[in-house]
């Protein structure tokens, strides 16, 4: 059994004869019934996803696989004279058998994806009398074959997409201008920016217009309109996302002015920056955003498109804001003394205004430390106060009046650590001094018999001097007399 491999082009459809002067595949032979038997007239069709081949018998057994992969084999019989293989893998080698009385062996390679080109102006251009002649000698057999397959295959999958490649089989004279219009040398070119496959398309076509004496026309400036869509809303930390969209997509990267205002401590780099928008017509921009440990209020990154060169802005989309969310806890609450009794005569209240800042929405503990000096009837130990919602509450701490005469004495308060609440460094502590008002016995013993007392005093001094041996008179006075 002779083996041959051949690729063939898309839209060719070879008879498989051995007379045939294109025939690009060759069957093996085989001897069945000990006769021989004319080999079978298969004709092949070939684009990037589909392989359909026809015969003139009846029915056939067909059987193929995946040559490059060694997949499993499938085996069809087929009872009419054509089958068409879809969902094949682009540039990909398959192998196939038949058994028509006669075994058939054949290799066929799909074809690449063709990109689909870029609009283009619709020129009126009518050919010349030699216009064939001039195709003929510009456009070799191959090139016509390949950009036929493109056709074929894009049209397939996508009508209005196809048209493109249909102008271009317009300007190589294979297909009758309907009134689409033939492709331009211009157009290939901006197509061959995209994919180093136009080139030979743009060669055949820039051949065809020299000859024709038609000039190459310009390519016309894609002018886009550029908008911008926010991603999902962040936590601050994570990264914002803004994407900028092109339409039509631009023919060469495009630079576009952009402003990120970020309110706020949210995003690390912010303000006017310059982006580059890739032929594909979508660009995403990612941005960095703090993650402090300041409590603020949640805020938005907003992406402005301003103006430039080589594009418009959406009027509908030229900007857009992404919400940030805060994660950090609001500070503690803080309280101090605001005020307090600096001494007090025993008997008499100490008077504390103890304050939290901000006001809370509920009534809040604090915890107060007491030390004491003296006994004035005020226990040493932990106390704790409420301030109400108003933010602010006096406290009040009795002393005893009783009639001991002692030294004076103090209360030392300290506001204690909590967890609703954070201490004022500078105002957690008071100092109060605490002045005993008892008299003492030999003040007692002059005491009057009413309970007054009298005030004793010397109403007369000494002379500066007095010689030993001399006396002196001291004049003392009790104010009230005594009444005994």
């Amino acid at each position: 059994m002779l083996d041959r491999v051949t690729t063939l082009r898309a839209g060719q459809r070879w008879g498989w004869r051995v007379a045939a002067v294109m025939a690009l595949v060759v069957l093996a032979v085989a001897v069945s019934g000990g006769q021989s038997h004319a080999e079978p007239a298969v004709d092949v069709a070939v684009t990037d996803t589909e392989i359909t081949l026809s015969w003139e018998a009846q029915r056939a057994v067909l059987f193929y696989w995946h040559e490059a992969s060694g997949g499993s084999t499938t085996v069809e019989r087929v009872n009419q004279n054509s089958h068409t293989i879809s969902g094949l893998a682009p540039e990909t080698k398959y192998r196939f058998f038949f058994w028509q009385g006669v075994i058939g062996e054949l290799f066929v390679t799909t074809l690449a994806t063709a990109p689909e080109p870029d609009p283009e102006p619709v020129e009126d251009t009518e050919p010349s009398q030699d216009y064939a002649a001039i195709v003929d000698s510009c456009v070799s057999d191959s090139l016509l074959n390949t950009v036929r397959g493109y056709y074929s295959a894009i049209q397939q999958r996508n009508p209005d997409g196809g048209k493109n490649w249909k102008r271009v089989l317009i300007a190589f004279n294979d297909l009758q201008d309907d009134g689409l219009g033939a492709y331009t040398a211009a157009a290939a070119r901006g197509g061959e920016s995209r994919w180093s496959g136009w080139k030979p398309v743009r060669v055949a076509l820039e051949c065809i217009e020299d000859a024709n004496g038609t000039p190459t026309p310009s390519t016309p400036a894609v002018i886009s309109e550029i908008s911008v869509s926010a991603g999902p809303d962040i936590i601050e930390g994570q990264t914002l996302q803004f994407t900028f969209t092109a339409s039509p997509a631009p023919t060469a990267p495009l630079s576009v002015n952009v402003n990120v205002d970020t309110p706020g401590h949210f995003v690390v780099a912010g303000g006017a920056q310059t982006i580059t928008i890739p032929i594909s017509g979508s660009y995403l921009m990612k941005l960095s955003s703090y993650d402090d440990s300041k409590d603020e209020a949640d805020g938005a990154v907003t992406a402005t498109i301003n103006s430039g060169s080589g594009y418009t802005v959406s009027s509908s989309s030229g900007s857009a804001s992404l919400p940030v969310q805060d994660d950090d806890d609001p500070p503690l609450p803080v309280v101090s003394f605001t005020s307090a009794s600096s001494s007090v005569t025993e008997g008499d209240d100490v008077e504390l205004t103890i304050t939290v800042n901000p006001a809370q929405t509920a009534p809040l503990d604090v915890s107060l430390s007491v030390t004491t000096v003296g006994d004035f009837g005020v226990t040493s130990g932990a106390q704790t106060v409420t301030i109400p919602t108003s933010g602010s509450v006096t406290h009040t701490i009795a002393t005893d009046d009783d009639n001991v005469d002692e030294d004076d004495g103090s209360l030392t308060i300290t506001i204690g650590a909590g967890t609703a609440y954070d201490v004022s460094p500078s105002n957690r502590l008071r100092y109060v001094t605490i002045t005993d008002d008892d008299l003492t016995s030999a003040m007692q013993a002059v005491q009057s018999q009413d309970n007054t007392v009298a005030v004793v005093s010397f109403s007369s001094s000494l002379s500066s001097t007095v010689n030993e041996g001399n006396s002196f008179t001291l004049q003392i006075d009790a104010s009230p007399a005594p009444t005994t």
